[in-house]
Parts: structure tokens; sequence; C-alpha cells
């Protein structure tokens, strides 16, 4: 159709048959907006004017109006085959109306993860995103073996009798004019719904997974390194795992958002996390779940994993541009003085003294998140005294086990910047948790928690002069176990006293006692994985039980098909006063 409403066919076929002669034939549309009428159906509402209409017009009514074109074809005399003025062929109809649906509502992906090739768990969600075009709403119906089994919603939780069935979903995009009809896509999973694992965390822990109360005024906080995929996949420290499925992310992260999940902490801080893993799973079911996040990723060269936190907004306030309250750690080490923090002072002479370690330092891509999480006001009540505003650090620090020094540096680092971050509040506390790579009984967790580490203190010394990084990861993760060294010292300097500012807070540990071990894998055994609270305004309540070095021996070590991590889950119970 031209834009004139008139077109000449020099040959036309109508009813499947050719009208010979048809040149001085004429066919003329016109174009009719539709309406509503009382009965539903849509009635003929007025005409438009082809000639006065631009193409930005038509798309602009088309979007929001129903339209029907309307075909007229009129014969005219043609003398060389003799027709009759006005005489039109039998049976051959000259007025054709054909609805026009512009912009139907439409897909143009559908998100999920493992792009429906993932396990499928009983008991664990299962979240579709669908992306749409023309449409302000996308209904998604789920049926087992054919059956719906739940109608409009993107998530579903498969349930018992599921188990042994094939999964599928039909998706109909609908807009405010348009029903959707006609427009729906269907997707089959590849995996029928099987039994989740049994979680031995979660069998040691049964309180811990029922529905919290209503007026629960505690501050359910969690850290756990759920094991990168990308490590796990260039590692080849796992090869005691069976079945070797276990191992594989499609099986292995949904139970790890089970266990999560099952905690439903108000705070939940993560090491180890894929960037996809955050974008495909993490993020999507948090957020269906009332949940705000934030991922950081490391800045090392080739690394595609690192932090994420998330808060729920029952609890809190949602966090603008959350991404601004993430830090990489080697843009905090000291560059300037600082007369409020000596330590820092110190530091920074070590570092003009020792280029090579100022050089590790800025290999090092180690990220912290310090998110101010603003409870809501009904989730504080009435009193005013308590503090407002909680600053929220996650971090995951450096691994190796000749580099304590380097994680007292990290350490001295993530307090002065969580300081800076809780003064900028009238009423703040502070909670400092993740994966320190190192027990609280070494240097780091020294600084932090007694505010101050001697000169030399432990290994300071011997790890200061003798470590020399070439960023190739040793086969096991040994951040508490110092080995002894027949090397000669490359360098003899010492490390320095350091000492925390007496405005800084005093942290203790949430746990009510030192945990055995929360990392484990063949040749070593640590405790890793910490909480550290400002003991003026957070009280520890409970923690989860911590499992034992038998537990955790069931299937040789972690990962296993029970235990989706090498790290434990750290879940505690806080009350602010």
């Amino acid at each position: 159709l031209q834009k004139n409403g008139n077109r000449k066919n020099k040959r036309s076929k109508m009813n499947g048959k050719e009208i010979k002669g048809a040149a001085n034939n004429e066919a003329r549309y016109s174009i009719w907006s539709l309406r509503p009428s009382e009965d539903d159906r849509l009635m003929l509402d007025s005409k438009w004017d082809c000639l006065d209409k631009t193409l930005r017009d038509v798309g602009n009514e088309a979007e929001t109006s129903p339209l029907v074109a309307q075909l007229s074809i009129q014969f005219r005399p043609d003398d060389e085959i003799g027709q009759k003025v006005d005489e039109t062929p039998a049976g051959l109809k000259t007025e054709l109306n054909f609805l026009i649906e512009a912009n139907t509502p439409c897909l143009s992906a559908v998100r999920t993860f493992e792009d429906f090739d993932g396990c499928l768990f009983i008991g664990v969600p299962i979240l579709l995103s669908p992306e749409k075009l023309f449409a302000n709403h996308v209904c998604v119906d789920w049926y087992c073996d054919g059956v719906l089994v739940q109608h409009d919603n993107p998530c579903y939780i498969p349930k018992d009798n599921d188990c042994g069935k094939s999964l599928a979903v039909v998706m109909t995009p609908q807009s405010a004019v348009h029903s959707g009809a006609g427009c729906e896509e269907a997707f089959r999973f590849t995996q029928c719904v099987e039994a989740c694992p049994e979680n031995i965390l979660l069998g040691s822990r049964p309180e811990w997974t029922f529905s919290r109360a209503q007026d629960d005024t505690n501050i359910r906080v969690l850290t756990y390194n759920i094991l990168s995929d990308q490590m796990l996949s260039e590692s080849g420290s796992y090869s005691y795992v069976k079945p070797k499925d276990a191992l594989r992310k499609k099986h292995r992260l949904p139970r790890v958002l089970h266990e999560v999940l099952a905690y439903q902490a108000d705070v939940i801080c993560l090491q180890e996390v894929d960037s996809h893993i955050f974008a495909k799973l993490l993020e999507p079911v948090f957020r269906h779940y009332n949940y705000q996040g934030v991922f950081t990723c490391k800045q090392s060269v080739g690394t595609n994993e690192g932090c994420a936190m998330f808060w729920s907004l029952d609890r809190f306030d949602s966090v603008s541009n959350p991404e601004q309250n993430s830090f990489a750690i080697r843009d905090l080490i000291p560059q300037e003085e600082d007369s409020d923090w000596d330590g820092w002072n110190k530091i920074r002479e070590l570092l003009e003294k020792r280029p090579d370690l100022q050089q590790t330092l800025q290999t090092l891509g180690h990220v912290t998140q310090m998110v101010p999480l603003r409870l809501r006001v009904d989730a504080k009540g009435d009193n005013n005294a308590l503090p407002a505003t909680i600053i929220m650090c996650n971090t995951h620090l450096f691994f190796h086990p000749d580099a304590s020094h380097i994680r007292v540096i990290q350490a001295l680092s993530l307090a002065r910047q969580s300081d800076r971050i809780r003064k900028q509040y009238e009423k703040a506390t502070l909670v400092i948790c993740g994966d320190f790579n190192s027990g609280l009984r070494n240097a780091g967790g020294e600084l932090l928690m007694k505010r101050r580490v001697e000169k030399n203190s432990k290994n300071l010394q011997t790890d200061l002069n003798m470590f020399q990084y070439d960023g190739i990861k040793p086969q096991v993760e040994d951040a508490t176990q110092h080995q002894q060294r027949e090397e000669p010292l490359q360098f003899n300097d010492d490390f320095p006293t350091l000492q925390l500012p007496d405005t800084y807070p005093t942290l203790v540990s949430a746990m009510s006692k030192y945990p055995p071990v929360t990392h484990f894998v063949p040749g070593f055994v640590g405790t890793l994985d910490h909480i550290l609270v400002d003991s003026s305004t957070l009280v520890p309540v409970s923690n989860a039980p911590m499992p034992t070095l038998e537990d955790l021996s069931r299937d040789t070590a972690m990962p296993s098909i029970h235990l989706p991590s090498d790290h434990v889950s750290v879940v505690v119970d806080l009350r602010l006063i």
C-alpha cells in the first residue's frame, strides 16, 4: 500500500483467478480506527485521511488503537476485452477488511539460570526473567507433565509431587490493548524435577530454618564464601568429589541458593561470587524475595568473581547507587598522612622504603563493600536512641599463607575507610564480615579486635622480608599455617607497631565460641570466616551451630554432594542497644 492510498495493478488475482486486462482496474484502500461497542465488539470509529497521515502519526496511533484496513476493488471498462461498465465478475468480493495489529506484545529474550538446562530441585526456587517489547506484563504459567500447576507467576518452587516430572512454561506478553492471544511462547526445561540432596548444615540447624516471627527485632547476618565456579574449574584440588555432577554449577549453585534462602537473613554477605552467577541466579531470585543487592568484582586481571551483598527491604531502606559503596582495597592503601591514624602513617613510611611491597599491593585486586543500611522506621520501632544506620562491610582478604603482613595492611585500610564512612552518620554502628583468610588469633584479627599489633608480631617480620608474589596460586589455600623457610631473608626490615585510634569502635566476634573450622579441603583445616560487630551498639544474641571436623568429613572434605561449598556459612542474630 502506498501512502496516497492508490495502487494500480497490471495483473491481478482475486479468489485465485487471474483477471486479464486489469490494467485499468483500480484498488483503493482506507484505514479506520476502531472503538469497542457496548457488547465489547470492535466498531468502526473514524476514517483516516491517508494523505495527511505521516508514518509517525501511524506509529503513534497504532500503538494504542486497534485499526482495520478496508480494501475496495473498482472495475472500469476495458475496450480490449469488451467488459461492460461497472460489471463485476460473478462471486468476486470487492471489499475486504483486515484487522491490523501494530506493535503486538512479544518477548525479546527470556533469562533463567543455565538457560533452561539447570538442575530442578524440590524446594529450590526457579525464576524466569522475560524481557518484553510492546508489553507491560508477561503472564507465566507453569506445567508439570502438561498439567497446569501455577498461573501467572515468574517464580515456581517444585513440590514433592513434582519429583520425576518434566517442567514447562508458557509465557504470554500482554499490553493494555492486547490480551496476548497468539503471542504466547513455550519453553521446556531439559532436566526433570529431582529431590534436593541433603545439606549437612541445614540438617544440624533446624531452628534456623523455621519461619521467623513477625515481631523478631533481631538482625540476622550471614556470611558465606560460596566457592567461585571460575576457581573451581581451574583447580584440580577437588578430584575426590563424587559424583562429579556435584561440582557442576548447574547442580551446585542451586543448592547454595537453597541453603542461603533457608536462613531468612536480613543481610547476606557472599564471597567468591561469579559475575554471571550474580546476574543470572542470585540477583533475580533475591530481588523476587524483596532484597536489594550489589556485586563488586575483584580488580585482578582475568578475574570474574568478587563479593556480593543483599539486604532485606523489609528491614532496611533501599540504597540509591549502592555500587558507590564498593572499593578496591589497593585504592585504600595510605598515600598521604593522616594525623588521626598513626599506624596509617607508619605503613606509608614502610611502603616508601619498600617499593616491591607497594607493587605487590597494587597488583592485588581484592575488594570490599561498605554499604550504609538504614533501618526502616517500622523495623526500628519507637526507640530513637538505637543506631539508625549499620555500616555493613563485606570483604575477602588475600589468601597466601606467607602474606600475613599484607592481610594486616588490608585490615588497617578497611578499618580506616569504615571509620570514615561511619562518621558521616549521626547514629551508626559497624559490622565487618567475610572471608579473612586468617584466624582472629593471627595478626589481622588481632589488629581489628585488640586494636593493636606489636612490632614484628608473630611471623609478620618473616613474611615482610621473604614474601614474593608471582600471582600463582598454591594448590591448597592455607592462610593460617606458617611454613618453615630455609632461604635467607631478602630484606631486613621491621614491621611496625600498629595501633587503631581511640575513636575507632571496639569490635568483638559475633560467635559465642570460636568455631573449630569454617574451611576444609584435603590437607588444610582453618577458621577463616568471621563476623565482627561494634560492641558498644550491637550485642550477639545467638549463632547457628557450627559443625565439627568429623561432621564435615562425611564425604572426605568440602565441597561434596552434601556441602555445596568448601566453606561453612556463618549465621548470627544481633540486637541493637
